[in-house]
C-alpha cells in the first residue's frame, strides 16, 4: 500500500517540475532566434501542425525541444547553434536525442546555416517513406 504522505509529495514535485518547465519554456518562447523563427514560418507555410518550445518532464529534469510534430510525424526538431559544437553539449544532445527516441519519437536536428535552405518537405519523407495523409471517411447511414 502507497502512504498518502509519498503520493502528496510525488504530485508537489511533479507540479514543481511543470511549473519550472513551463517558466523556461516562456523564457526561451520571448528569445526565439531568427533561425527558430524562419524554421516556424516554414512549418506554418507547409500547414504541418507542431507545438513550439515542447516540454518534457524527465526524471529531476526536464527537457525543451524546439519544435515537436505529432502525430503522423512524431519527431522533435532542433535548431542547433554554436554551442551545440562544444562537448558538455554533445553529450547533453545525446542524452536528449535518446531520451526522444525511447518514446518513439523521430529526431532531427538542423544546424542555424542550414535552416533557410532546409525543405520543409522533407519531414514528410522523414518521417515515413510510406506516409499517407490521415483522411476523414464518411459514414454511411
Amino acid at each position: 500500500m502507497i502512504k498518502k504522505d509519498k503520493i502528496f509529495k510525488t504530485r508537489k514535485l511533479r507540479k514543481l517540475k511543470q511549473s519550472l518547465c513551463s517558466k523556461r519554456i516562456n523564457e526561451l518562447r520571448k528569445r526565439i532566434t531568427p533561425y527558430e523563427l524562419i524554421f516556424k514560418y516554414k512549418l506554418e507555410l507547409a500547414e504541418i501542425e507542431f507545438i513550439f518550445q515542447k516540454g518534457f518532464i524527465q526524471g529531476n529534469d526536464f527537457i525543451i525541444a524546439d519544435f515537436y510534430l505529432p502525430w503522423p510525424y512524431k519527431m522533435i526538431i532542433e535548431i542547433d547553434g554554436e554551442y551545440h559544437n562544444t562537448e558538455k553539449q554533445k553529450k547533453r544532445d545525446l542524452i536528449k536525442n535518446q531520451y526522444y527516441r525511447d518514446r518513439g519519437l523521430r529526431v532531427k536536428r538542423i544546424r542555424n546555416e542550414d535552416v533557410e535552405n532546409f525543405d520543409v518537405a522533407t519531414l514528410i519523407k522523414l518521417a515515413d517513406a510510406k506516409y499517407i495523409p490521415h483522411k476523414k471517411v464518411n459514414k454511411k447511414k
